[in-house]
């Protein structure tokens, strides 16, 4: 091997650690992870309440939408039959 390519593969290696470094980098690793996972799933879940909300609203508008063309519909077939 060139030992230009020496030189750069020793660049590159990381300096050793002890153990209890390293895990206790892997731990912090983690917990970050975690709290930004949580802060994460919070607000989906705010945005997921705020999305059924609207579809709630939308909902109730089409069963009204759907009793009044129903009304208009069949009140007049019904008056139609009494008179």
């Amino acid at each position: 091997m060139a030992k230009w390519a020496e030189k750069e593969a020793t660049y590159f290696t990381p300096k050793p650690q002890s153990i209890e470094v390293e895990v206790a980098l892997i731990k912090q690793d983690v917990n970050t992870i975690k709290e930004s996972t949580r802060e994460h799933n919070q607000k989906t879940d705010r945005d997921f309440e705020l999305i059924h909300k609207k579809i709630d609203k939308i909902d109730n508008r089409l069963w009204w939408l759907g009793g009044v063309i129903i009304v208009a519909t069949v009140g007049p077939l019904i008056g139609s039959l009494i008179t």
